[in-house]
């Protein structure tokens, strides 16, 4: 059986997709991709793997009419690619993200299906009548986080929950690995020397609620080092944050797996998610695994997505986010009980197994 995933963005922006991918072709699957882009690097890795990749260019226009016209031009591509397989050899079509259920409509439901759901999409009603008119006939339903799971089983009235399946990467580099790209980055690296760097990865916006951790950092000792590695997603955020802690250093997105080097030689990985959405309540953070691999202790605030994963491994510790004097003795008991904090940073990233996941969701598909 060959399996068609098909996401209507960039590979490189969806990390879940990548490791569905790698799951699937260690499982011996064969992978078709449909998107609208790939990194070169990833392009190189997914096509020396065997992959057959098709891009359908998307010109991320904001004009309505013109946005209906890149869906549609998706739409029939995707369709193309996905009866030439289907005419030859049995197919399943992996479709991840509500923007990509949208725009292949019910036409799904003449093929066998997977849905992979990254985001809750509660507020965007379009998309939620989408995924009700195919969600049902899916052969399996993968959602990110625990909670995610029982809200669509109640707003879809499905006979049983989705599958969790959280947002980590597969393959991970080793610190050996990551070493050998340390050259490409050495002036920011000598910048944080001999510094307690606090990591943030990820979009950079008003609902991470950096200027919490910026006001503490500013206060804390000149050991510790604000660091923000990814693209600024509101214009200005960086320059206001800089008028908090005028230390902080930025690094603009930059593909995998180059980007996990900081987590390597960083001391604290922070995550915090403005509670303004079930969203982002309910968060399932990437950057929580990826943190988590390389054993960094981590700080969260009081939201479900963190708080109950975190106390049950020990491997950071929940601040509450309206209160600076919390974030502040957050981060000074880590400081003080590094060892243990460190010691169980990892149980984070084994939690779930997802090639067991995925591998049991396939076999009852076979």
């Amino acid at each position: 059986m060959k399996i068609i995933v098909i996401h209507k963005s960039n590979l490189e922006k969806i990390p879940p997709v990548i490791s569905a991918m790698d799951i699937m072709l260690e499982l011996g699957y064969e992978i078709v991709l449909i998107n609208t882009g790939v990194a070169k690097n990833l392009y190189d890795l997914f096509h020396q793997k065997g992959v057959d990749i098709y891009t359908i260019r998307d010109k991320k226009r904001n004009i309505k009419l013109l946005k209906l016209i890149d869906y549609i031009n998706f739409r029939k591509k995707a369709f193309k690619i996905i009866t030439k397989y289907s005419c030859t050899e049995s197919i399943l079509l992996w479709i991840e993200g509500g923007p990509t259920i949208l725009c292949l409509g019910s036409k799904i439901k003449r093929y066998k299906y997977i849905l992979q759901i990254s985001e809750l999409h509660e507020k965007q009603n379009l998309l939620l009548r989408a995924m009700n008119k195919v969600i049902h006939q899916a052969a399996a339903v993968f959602i990110p986080e625990y909670n995610r799971t029982i809200l669509y089983k109640i707003w879809f009235k499905l006979s049983k929950k989705p599958l969790v399946l959280p947002n980590k990467p597969y393959f991970l580099p080793s610190i050996d690995d990551l070493s050998v790209i340390k050259s490409k980055y050495e002036d920011v690296i000598a910048l944080l020397e001999d510094k307690k760097v606090i990591l943030y990865q990820g979009g950079i916006s008003k609902t991470r609620m950096l200027d919490k951790i910026a006001c503490i950092t500013k206060e804390l000792s000149e050991e510790f080092r604000l660091l923000l590695v990814g693209a600024e997603q509101e214009e200005g955020v960086i320059t206001e944050l800089r008028k908090i802690d005028p230390t902080i250093i930025h690094v603009d997105f930059i593909p995998a797996p180059d980007y996990l080097i900081f987590a390597t030689i960083a001391y604290i990985g922070f995550v915090f998610y403005a509670p303004t959405s079930l969203n982002n309540a309910y968060c399932a953070p990437n950057k929580i695994n990826e943190y988590s691999a390389y054993s960094l202790p981590m700080l969260g605030n009081d939201i479900p997505g963190l708080k109950y994963i975190f106390e049950k491994t020990n491997a950071g510790v929940i601040v509450d986010e309206t209160d600076l004097d919390s974030i502040r003795e957050g981060i000074l008991k880590i400081d003080n009980n590094y060892s243990f904090y460190k010691s169980n940073a990892h149980k984070v990233y084994d939690y779930i197994d997802n090639k067991k996941v995925i591998e049991t969701a396939l076999n009852t598909i076979d």
